[in-house]
């Protein structure tokens, strides 16, 4: 008979073996500080602000003068510099997901470090540390992007190399993953939130779970020269990021609907007196995000240590096909 304590182990196997199958969706920033005459500035104090949900890291350069915030979950960051004699250095900087973000050098100039000195324009993103090529689709162009069916595989559209024949009016189960640079259907996997959301007996359907677009935050696709936490299939690397709470309360509802009674009729089928198909299409949904905060008790009293964002989105689809239900809760 097993032990107790080979029971425990078993179990707690079992709880963290499916989390090897995920890869990491959080970036870092790096840097070094120097003064205006490129020398090294040891014992710099370094915060890293979540502009979101006002978060901040401290560190202090090292005796090379470099910096490493690591685990940063996708969104904007403010970077502050300051040390004794010297300006305070404020710069700005947006990190994706599973991006290493080199911030170079931060030069430091002599003066009250009660001065600030803030930077608007935001260093180029030049990657460094790793030869995989990515193309990123932020939450701005999502939301630009006119979607039919708010698939988030649609927006795939708009990038390079990609092509979607798919109508995008049913996700998940419904539905096929687009193809990359001459792929052919199965060679993508799609990740969310680093974790492999498809059925591996049936690589070419989307993933058992398609989250509504006012959940996503960013849709990253690698498309070749993948590291070597990657190597599933060959055909491009999909990982879809969801929203994370703020400091603030910021929600959303939506309703899309479609008729029959609003389309327009075939000249043919007018002419042979054939009416319109049916078609019902309801798509109603909607998003909450805040801090997660208890009556009575002071903890998270200052909105930074704890959120919550939650997304449910239900999909009926009715065409002579049949009905087609789906709804999907989404939670972060």
């Amino acid at each position: 008979m097993m032990s107790e304590k080979s029971v425990f182990l078993l179990g707690a196997w079992l709880l963290v073996a499916p989390l090897a199958f995920a890869q990491s969706v959080t970036g870092s920033v790096t840097g070094s500080v120097v003064d205006t005459a490129g020398a090294v500035v040891a014992g710099a104090k370094v915060e890293l602000i979540n502009n979101i949900s006002k978060q901040t890291r401290e560190f202090s350069s090292s005796g090379t003068g470099a910096f490493e915030f690591t685990g940063l979950i996708p969104g904007a960051y403010s970077v502050k510099v300051g040390h004794a004699g010297f300006k305070t250095v404020e710069q700005f900087v947006t990190v994706s997901a599973q991006e290493r973000v080199d911030m170079h050098a931060i030069r430091l100039t002599i003066g009250d470090v009660a001065t600030s000195i803030e930077v608007q324009s935001e260093v180029a993103h030049v990657a460094t540390s790793s030869s995989d090529r990515a193309q990123n689709v932020n939450q701005q162009m999502i939301t630009d992007t006119p979607v039919r069916g708010r698939d988030f595989l649609a927006v795939l559209k708009t990038l390079p190399g990609v092509q979607d024949l798919g109508n995008h009016d049913s996700r998940g189960w419904g539905g096929n993953t687009p193809t990359i640079n001459g792929g052919q259907q199965g060679q993508v996997v799609v990740l969310l939130d680093g974790i492999v959301s498809q059925d591996s007996g049936a690589p070419s359907i989307n993933g058992y779970i398609a989250p509504s677009l006012d959940a996503v935050s960013e849709v990253k696709l690698l498309t070749s020269n993948y590291n070597a936490e990657y190597g599933a299939r060959n055909g491009g690397q999909l990982n879809i990021t969801i929203k994370n709470g703020s400091a603030q309360f910021h929600g959303s509802a939506y309703y899309d609907w479609r008729h029959e009674t609003l389309d327009a009729n075939e000249f043919f089928n007018n002419k042979l007196n054939v009416v319109k198909p049916r078609y019902r299409y309801q798509n109603p949904g909607g998003t909450i995000g805040g801090p997660l905060l208890i009556p009575g008790v002071r903890f998270n009293k200052d909105r930074n240590r704890l959120f919550f964002f939650f997304s449910y989105d239900y999909l009926s689809n009715k065409g002579l096909a049949g009905p087609n239900r789906y709804t999907m809760p989404t939670a972060a």
